[in-house]
């Protein structure tokens, strides 16, 4: 979704490139820490979009984020083309796992991890954010023990409810291919996988706070998408804000809306920050 290259944060940065959380060789992250970082900080991970076919680590954009004192990480994860659904999903709660049981080795907080995710990586965040608690899905992977929770989630135009996006008119034809391939070819129990695959399915009280931006002109990903997801957040009394953009595309980004999920981030775990998220709808 993000199209800029990644930048290394301004600043003294310890940086971590290719960290190995799996076997695989999508699964990898890189992780940026604060040199002069004094005890263990908050982590934001960002998951890429790219319809679950594309894209890589290197699309995210940390300028307003890497100003606010958090070690900051990027993930891959493996792409339809390699593995269909739920790899996608294991491979980010790997890499949580990974940071929470390695945060000693790298002055993380393994009590303050937040995920920021856009398009496709918005419902890889929104799974993450709705199963770390609670009843285990039936595609959950084996972390060795190790939580994989998420204490806040930002989800960028995600889509969460496969079912009812794959049934919309229109409905950009890419997506609407990839999001057939991302649970497998005809015939394998593809349209129960759609149920699986949408973070609407496992909405429950107790879920981790939620910060929603979609573009109100999107075609690619409808708004309604995102409209959903709200809805259904607020009727089981989870946190959550929804922040339609004035933009006509599915991809939006600009420093300033950046700096809006930055500010979500510092008023969850409770950090000095400017502004008032409530005046921004």
């Amino acid at each position: 979704m993000i199209r800029k290259r990644y930048e290394a944060p301004g600043g003294k940065w310890q940086s971590y490139r290719d960290l190995k959380y799996g076997r695989d060789a999508m699964q990898s992250l890189d992780l940026y820490v604060p040199a002069n970082a004094r005890g263990c900080l908050p982590v934001v991970v960002f998951i890429h979009g790219g319809g679950w076919v594309a894209g890589d680590k290197s699309m995210a954009t940390f300028f307003e984020l890497s100003k606010k004192g958090y070690a900051l990480a990027s993930i891959n994860y493996r792409l339809i083309w390699e593995a269909a659904f739920p790899a996608q999903i294991q491979d980010c709660k790997g890499a949580i796992a990974f940071l929470r049981s390695n945060a000693g080795k790298y002055k993380l907080d393994p009590d303050h991890i937040a995920v920021w995710g856009c398009s496709s990586g918005g419902q890889l965040a929104m799974l993450l954010a709705t199963t770390g608690n609670g009843e285990v899905p039936e595609w959950e992977s084996e972390c060795r023990g190790v939580p994989t929770r998420v204490e806040a989630v930002c989800d960028w135009a995600g889509p969460s409810d496969l079912v009812s996006l794959i049934r919309t008119r229109p409905l950009d034809k890419y997506i609407r291919s990839y999001t057939k391939n991302l649970v497998g070819p005809p015939g394998t129990g593809r349209e129960a996988k759609w149920v699986l695959a949408s973070p609407v399915r496992y909405v429950k009280r107790g879920d981790p706070p939620v910060l929603i931006m979609h573009a109100k002109g999107d075609e690619t990903i409808p708004i309604s998408q995102s409209e959903e997801l709200f809805e259904c957040l607020k009727s089981k009394g989870v946190e959550s804000q929804l922040i339609a953009v004035d933009a006509p595309q599915h991809s939006f980004y600009t420093q300033g809306y950046e700096a809006i999920v930055a500010e979500f981030f510092n008023r969850i775990f409770q950090r000095p920050h400017w502004g008032n998220l409530a005046n921004l709808n």
